[in-house]
């Protein structure tokens, strides 16, 4: 009994090793067809193969392709994309504002307005790289863009301060 048992054994390992044989060709075609074999309609191989524990025929058929229609995931876009430029540009823009109503009042000078500019343009550059790191790699790059727009503007208020001197 255990001999005929063993032997059915085997030849169950042999049907699932057949089975496992034409599921990584499958995976192979997709991997690399990329998009182009997922979008071509594959001819459907069946294959018979005989199940010695059932003594029948298995018929192995590759799975039925999926539509590729995936909904668009709104908090993502908003969330992760749209909402951290909003915030930059809004970020950037009372920065300006600052500057320019306490230079117009007289409260900071050529030289501690453009250290500032530095020093924030250093700081978001600072922590742009800190989320890129914590794997929030939009955020980083939006605070990395702010520092860049941000270096831009003090530049160029460098330029103009000592041009006219």
């Amino acid at each position: 009994m255990d001999q005929k048992r063993m032997e059915q054994l085997e030849q169950r390992i042999v049907v699932l090793e057949k089975e496992m044989n034409v599921l990584k060709r499958q995976v192979e075609s997709i991997l690399q067809g990329g998009q182009e074999a997922q979008k071509a309609p594959q001819a459907q191989e069946r294959k018979e193969i005989i199940d010695p524990v059932k003594k029948g025929k298995i018929v192995v058929s590759p799975p039925a392709q999926q539509k590729e229609s995936d909904p668009i995931d709104w908090e993502h876009v908003i969330g992760r994309v749209w909402l951290p430029r909003i915030f930059i540009f809004v970020l950037l823009l009372g920065l300006v504002w600052g500057f320019t109503i306490a230079a117009a009042m007289g409260i900071l000078t050529e030289p501690v307005r453009i250290l500032m500019g530095f020093a924030g343009s250093g700081l978001l550059v600072w922590l742009g790289e800190k989320q890129i790191k914590k794997q929030r790699e939009n955020l980083g790059k939006v605070l990395l863009s702010g520092a860049i727009s941000l270096l831009i503007l003090t530049t160029s208020q460098t330029c103009r301060e000592f041009s006219h001197r």
